[in-house]
């Protein structure tokens, strides 16, 4: 696994050529670990890239799945820093820098770094 970025400078590297939209989502991992709450999730870019973001010290999230819906393209996002926060929702109600409390599949966290999963 070799380390991307964290943070702003993360959320900066996804706003240039590698997109997390039109990205597949494959994988959630939620775990507690020192007392703090992280959650994993990984991606499959267009390029077939395969990266894993970290969510670390995570403060609020909120996942929702349905048989009836393919898992799990993403199709518009919101990734940005919020305070002292980063949030990222991968079903937003729109695209504005913001956080709507109409936003799904959010998570909000003091921190996020990136990793390209290497084969």
């Amino acid at each position: 696994m070799k380390i991307l970025s964290s943070d702003e400078a993360l959320i900066n590297f996804f706003s240039g050529d590698k997109s997390l939209t039109s990205a597949k989502l494959t994988r959630i991992d939620i775990f507690s670990k020192d007392g703090f709450l992280l959650i994993d999730l990984y991606f499959e870019l267009l390029s077939n890239d395969k990266i894993k973001l970290t969510f670390t010290d995570v403060k609020e999230y909120s996942f929702y799945h349905s048989s009836k819906h393919a898992f799990y393209y993403v199709e518009i996002l919101k990734f940005f820093k919020e305070q002292q926060s980063i949030y990222i929702s991968l079903d937003p109600v729109d695209e504005t820098e913001g956080i709507s409390e109409k936003d799904n599949d959010f998570i909000l966290a003091a921190g996020v770094n990136g990793f390209v999963l290497e084969e």
